[in-house]
C-alpha cells in the first residue's frame, strides 16, 4: 500500500505521537491532500503568532491562514513586532482596532501567552485594550499569561485615563484557573502616587470579574520602585479597585514599592491560599495580609491554610540570623505550614514542629544532594 494512501484514522493516531516537532507536521502535511486534512488540527495547536501593523504580502498571507485555521489553535504566543510611528511613540487606534480582530481568529485558545518585550509605541490605554479583549473574548481559556516588558524609552506607566478605548464586560470565565501578569522594567516609569493609582484602578477595569474562578494568581508589577519609602505609607489608605477571586489557593505576588498590601488590591480570602511566592517584606506580614475578614468584625481572623512559603528577592537569607528570627515568628502563626523555600539560594525546608511551640528547619538540599 502506498504510504500516501494510508487511511487519515490511522494517521491521526501516529499524530498522536508526543515526539513529533512542528517540523515534522509540517513534512508529514505535503504528503497528500488527506495526509494535510489530517495533520492540520495537530500542526496549529500551538502555534506563534507576530504582527505588524505593516502587513506586507507574506504577513498578509499568514493572516488569512489564520482566520481559515486559527479554530484548531489551543496554545497561542503573541509577540507584537515594532509600530509603524505614523503617530509618534504611539499605537494608532486603526492598529489596535486590526490587531483585536486578528485575535478574534482564535475562538478555541485554551492557553494564552503574550509578550510586548521592549516595545515603545504601545500605549498603556492599548495594552489594557488587549488585555481586556482577551478575558472577554476567549470563554474556553484555562491559562492567560502576559507579560510586559517596559525600556528606558516607555511612556509614562500608567494614564489618568483609559484614552478613550472601549472596553468589554469581562464575567466570570469559568475555565480560567491561572492568570500571571507580569511588568517590570528597569525605568520605572513615572512612580507617583497619582500615576500608580491610575494604573492599578485601569487595570482592575480591563481585568474586571474575568479571574473570579482562578486558583492560581501571579502579580509582579515591579514598575514603581524609584521612590518605594517616599509612596509606601500613603498606599495603606489608598482606596484601589480590587481584582475578585472566590477561591485562590497559589498567589505569586510582587508589587513595589516595598509594603504595599495583598488586601489593597486583592479582594479575595487569602487564608485559602496554600501556597506563597512573594518577597519577604510580604512574608514577614503574613497571615495577617491575608486574612480572612468576618462580615461581624472589623477586625480580621489570621487564620491561615499556607502550606508552602517561598521567599523571593532574599539575597543570603539562610546566614542572616534577624531574618531566621523573624520567619520563625511567622512560621509559628502559620499552623499548617511544611515547607519553606529561599528562591535566590535555591534551598528548601520542611518545617518540623518541635516541643514548646519551637520550629525546627530540616534541610531538604542535603538529602537531595546525597
Amino acid at each position: 500500500m502506498p504510504i500516501d494512501s494510508l487511511p487519515a484514522e490511522i494517521l491521526v493516531q501516529i499524530l498522536d505521537d508526543p515526539n513529533l516537532t512542528l517540523g515534522d507536521l509540517a513534512v508529514i502535511s505535503r504528503v497528500s491532500r488527506s495526509w494535510n486534512q489530517a495533520v492540520i488540527p495537530n500542526l496549529y495547536k500551538c502555534y506563534t503568532f507576530r504582527y505588524c501593523p505593516n502587513l506586507e504580502p507574506a504577513d498578509q498571507k499568514e493572516l488569512k491562514s489564520f482566520q481559515k485555521y486559527g479554530r484548531y489553535v489551543r496554545s497561542l504566543m503573541l509577540h507584537l513586532k515594532p509600530w509603524e510611528r505614523r503617530v509618534v511613540d504611539e499605537m494608532t487606534r486603526f492598529n489596535l482596532v486590526k490587531y483585536l480582530e486578528i485575535l478574534d481568529c482564535f475562538p478555541e485558545v485554551t492557553t494564552i501567552e503574550y509578550y510586548d518585550l521592549y516595545l515603545v509605541d504601545i500605549t498603556w490605554s492599548a495594552f489594557w485594550a488587549i488585555l481586556n479583549h482577551l478575558l472577554s473574548g476567549k470563554p474556553r481559556l484555562t491559562t492567560l499569561n502576559v507579560i510586559r516588558r517596559l525600556s528606558y524609552q516607555s511612556p509614562a506607566s500608567a494614564e489618568a485615563d483609559l484614552g478613550g478605548v472601549d472596553l468589554y464586560s469581562t464575567p466570570p470565565l469559568l475555565n480560567l484557573r491561572n492568570f500571571s501578569l507580569r511588568i517590570n522594567g528597569s525605568s520605572g516609569g513615572h512612580d507617583n502616587d497619582e500615576t500608580l493609582s491610575f494604573f492599578l484602578n485601569n487595570m482592575a477595569k480591563a481585568i474586571g470579574d474575568s479571574c473570579r474562578n482562578v486558583s492560581k494568581l501571579e502579580l509582579k508589577l515591579d514598575t514603581f520602585g524609584t521612590r518605594a519609602k517616599t509612596l509606601a505609607p500613603t498606599l495603606f489608605e489608598t482606596k484601589f479597585l480590587s481584582l475578585k477571586i472566590d477561591n485562590p489557593r497559589e498567589l505569586v505576588y510582587s508589587i513595589l514599592p516595598i509594603g504595599f498590601p495583598t488586601n489593597n488590591i486583592i479582594d479575595a480570602d487569602l487564608s485559602k491560599v496554600e501556597v506563597l511566592t512573594a518577597p519577604f517584606w510580604v512574608c514577614k506580614n503574613w497571615p495577617e495580609w491575608g486574612a480572612a475578614k468576618s462580615p461581624h468584625e472589623e477586625t480580621s481572623k489570621t487564620s491561615s491554610k499556607l502550606k508552602s512559603l517561598c521567599v523571593t528577592y532574599q539575597i543570603n537569607a539562610s546566614g542572616d540570623k534577624a531574618f531566621w528570627t523573624a520567619i520563625e515568628d511567622v512560621a509559628k502563626k502559620l499552623p499548617d505550614l511544611e515547607y519553606l523555600i529561599l528562591e535566590e539560594e535555591d534551598l528548601r525546608f520542611e518545617v518540623l514542629r518541635g516541643p514548646q511551640e519551637t520550629i525546627i528547619w530540616k534541610d531538604m538540599n542535603k538529602l537531595t544532594r546525597s
